[in-house]
């Protein structure tokens, strides 16, 4: 996961030691671009790394929570509708799983609007997964797609339109076959 802010410093320091040893081979206006990018990316790493240093074990851990929690119902709702066809036992399966995992409720209307959330653009579905993938443990991950393929299995048919979700998960989590079917060397 690394620690928030320090890729921006990196980026930051690059961009300004650039523009320094380049400063007599560039142009004036590209000079002061490359600075400015360099320092404003210096100071957004240097206020996401003391931001977080501010945050106690407990902020974190509850922050990370929340996201996992997100990040299961968003999955498992879109699950539901991965073949167009979202069935009673499969919201049931939701509820269960979703129960199990965080102790909280959670009602079908719910369930289903966030199944449809963002299905005119899939790519926003997929960033989205990018995104919070190295946000969440692999424990995390890897019980997300296990409950997904309860999900998927319990109305007792398999589509493609599920079999192409659940693999597009796995993909955009970077996880292989061997740690999805939970497999140890």
């Amino acid at each position: 996961m690394g620690k928030p802010g320090i890729l921006n410093i990196a980026i930051g320091a690059t961009l300004l030691a650039t523009g320094s040893l380049l400063s007599n081979q560039i142009d004036d206006l590209i000079f002061y671009i490359i600075l400015a990018a360099g320092l404003l990316a210096l100071a957004l790493g240097l206020m996401k790394f003391f931001q977080d240093r501010g945050k106690s074990d407990a902020d974190r851990e509850a922050e990370h929570t929340t996201l996992r929690n997100e990040v299961l119902l968003k999955t498992l709702a879109r699950m539901t509708y991965a073949d167009t066809n979202t069935t009673p036992v499969e919201i049931a399966a939701v509820k269960k799983i979703y129960k199990k995992a965080t102790g909280k409720d959670i009602s079908e209307p719910e369930i289903r609007v966030t199944a449809r959330g963002d299905l005119h653009e899939p790519k926003a579905f997929k960033k989205y997964l990018a995104d919070v993938r190295d946000k969440i443990s692999m424990e995390d991950k890897s019980f997300i797609i296990k409950a997904m393929a309860e999900v998927v299995k319990v109305d007792g048919a398999i589509s493609p339109g599920e079999v192409d979700f659940f693999d597009e998960v796995g993909k955009a989590f970077k996880m292989n076959p061997s740690e999805i079917a939970d497999l140890k060397k």
